[in-house]
């Protein structure tokens, strides 16, 4: 446009020269706006592009999300079986415990029986030990009492 005024300020007015400026600014602008929209095409194809990459990024996101959490929850409920058996396991080893802390105070009864019972025989060992000594001495003395009764002949002298 500023080109056209400059050619009709330096004296160029002829109308031939004005219509083939204006005809060649035509087919430039034209130009400019199919080569601006291929531009836009291949603009378009490329954002269809980086669409279609976005879209599938997102879907795999999505199946990886999947994936994980459904092993998560495969994992989880593992676990909480897992957990359960334990916690039987734990109950019955309890239960077992107790049993065991019941038959230990039951032998510790039977225990401070057998020492009782064990003392009364320690009582009567004593006494047989010295009934067996008065036994021993009561023997001796027959043997001394059999000496002088035997007479002088016998061969037990």
């Amino acid at each position: 446009m500023y080109r056209l005024l400059s050619v009709l300020e330096d004296g160029l007015s002829s109308r031939d020269k004005s219509v083939d400026h204006l005809q060649k600014q035509i087919e430039q602008n034209k130009l400019a706006a199919s080569q601006n929209q291929k531009l836009l095409a291949k603009r378009g194809l490329i954002y269809k592009f980086v669409f279609v990459l976005l879209a599938i990024g997102l879907i795999m996101v999505g199946v990886d999300q999947h994936t994980i959490v459904r092993s998560f929850d495969k994992d989880m409920t593992g676990m909480s079986k897992d957990m359960h058996v334990m916690m039987a396991e734990i109950t019955a080893m309890r239960v077992a415990m107790e049993s065991m802390s019941t038959d230990m105070h039951s032998m510790s009864g039977d225990f401070s029986t057998v020492a009782r019972d064990v003392s009364t025989i320690a009582v009567e060992v004593k006494s047989m030990s010295h009934g067996v000594r008065g036994m021993s001495r009561d023997t001796r003395e027959m043997n001394r009492s059999m000496d002088t009764m035997t007479p002088p002949w016998s061969p037990f002298r």
